[in-house]
């Protein structure tokens, strides 16, 4: 079970994680599916198609697929930082 995440967390992780890549953007993603070594596939809100590259995640987060997800920028390439859950 994931819990929610406050404005003021995802503002204190983007002060910790690699702040000198400002042309990169963090930003959403869905996971849609599993490798073969059971790490989650995503594929980023304003593409296409899955991305076939493996991103390293928040080992407190177990990814289900269908999982809405934030992509953190960190050391040149995107993290998956947390799960984002949206109970309107």
């Amino acid at each position: 079970m994931t819990e929610n995440v406050t404005g003021g967390q995802i503002e204190m992780f983007r002060t910790l994680i690699a702040p000198e890549r400002e042309n990169r953007r963090s930003g959403t993603a869905r996971v849609v599916g599993f490798f073969a070594n059971g790490e989650p596939r995503v594929q980023f809100d304003n593409e296409n198609t899955p991305r076939n590259k493996q991103y390293a995640r928040n080992a407190a987060y177990e990814p289900e697929i269908g999982d809405r997800v934030f992509m953190q920028t960190a050391g040149g390439t995107y993290i998956i930082a947390f799960p984002i859950i949206y109970r309107g």
